[in-house]
């Protein structure tokens, strides 16, 4: 009856560990509930921890955390050049992972029952090819972010905290695109079969606060998502330019009343630098938007590399 409860799987899982501004006892209770659980569960299995920018936790570290909580698991570092995002630092551990499935942790915080990681496997082995799991935790910028995404869309985003992908799944959003902007809408568009678990928090004070590096990144990248998967910023702007017009027309039909009335027009002068301000405010607001669009196209289709990676680390494994 034990042998059949500690029986592993066959199947070789990576797992993709993103780490920025963390503690080493942040990791170490990641490592203790997590990855003893994947050891414990599948026979071949590897972890590769991706560090976004220089930060006190080091390969050298890690190899002695791994060796603490005696966990026989074959580890890699990736270190990024310098702070890059989570999209570009994921990119690059996926790319050394060759696992038959290969589970994304966004977060090292674990505010759920560890059970859960196996849930989520079961569920990709009963044909989906993408299993998220998440809860409806959020700050009110990421609510509406999601809001605005999901508007009108062919498919939901909702909040993650960790997924499992198949091999196939990589493979496609490679094809869909070569560079990184958003792997959730990729994995949505890529048109495999896609699940989504939800699960209460059991401790929701887990997760700690973004610093401020990391906040701006997510709320440029946030822009950048919104104009690149919707067409919320064409709407915007075509919302604008006919206020614009309207404001034009409106002053050309005052301009032609007063003429018409041989009122003294040299007296509105006031009112016709007013118009004229918001007039040429408004067009520079319209450059504005143009500028954003040639910066993500340039961006897309022209940037040569999507991540910097300083080195890659392999840490001892323990013996058998």
């Amino acid at each position: 009856m034990e042998r059949a409860a500690v029986e592993k799987n066959k199947c070789f899982v990576s797992t993709v560990v993103y780490v920025c501004n963390r503690s080493l006892a942040e990791l170490e209770v990641f490592c203790d509930k997590i990855l003893r659980k994947l050891t414990k569960h599948f026979e071949n299995n590897e972890v590769i921890f991706v560090m976004d920018g220089h930060q006190v936790i080091d390969s050298g570290k890690i190899g002695v955390l791994l060796k603490k909580l005696r966990l026989n698991i074959m580890a890699e570092t990736v270190q990024m050049a310098y702070y890059q995002g989570i999209e570009a630092a994921m990119c690059a551990g996926d790319d050394l992972a060759i696992g038959d499935f290969i589970f994304e942790f966004d977060t090292i915080d674990v505010d759920y029952d560890e059970e859960l990681v196996l849930t989520v496997f079961n569920r990709a082995r009963e044909g989906y090819d993408i299993v998220s799991a998440g809860d409806d935790t959020m700050s009110v910028t990421s609510r509406m972010f999601y809001r605005l995404i999901n508007h009108k869309s062919n498919y939901e985003l909702r909040h993650e905290s960790f997924r499992i992908v198949s091999r196939r799944a990589i493979n496609r959003i490679k094809i869909l695109n070569n560079t990184v902007p958003y792997r959730k809408a990729l994995y949505a568009a890529s048109g495999l079969p896609t699940d989504y678990i939800k699960y209460t928090p059991v401790d929701k004070g887990k997760r700690v606060s973004r610093n401020h590096k990391e906040s701006s990144y997510r709320l440029n990248s946030g822009i950048n998502y919104t104009i690149i998967f919707t067409k919320i910023i064409e709407k915007l702007t075509l919302v604008l330019s006919s206020v614009f017009l309207l404001v034009s027309i409106g002053t050309g039909a005052w301009a032609i009343y007063c003429y018409l009335a041989e009122e003294n027009l040299a007296g509105g002068w006031v009112s016709l630098m007013g118009v004229i301000s918001f007039g040429f405010f408004g067009i520079f607001l319209l450059i504005t938007v143009i500028i954003k669009y040639m910066s993500l196209l340039l961006d897309i289709n022209y940037k040569k590399s999507t991540y910097v990676v300083e080195a890659v680390n392999k840490i001892e494994r323990l013996g058998r």
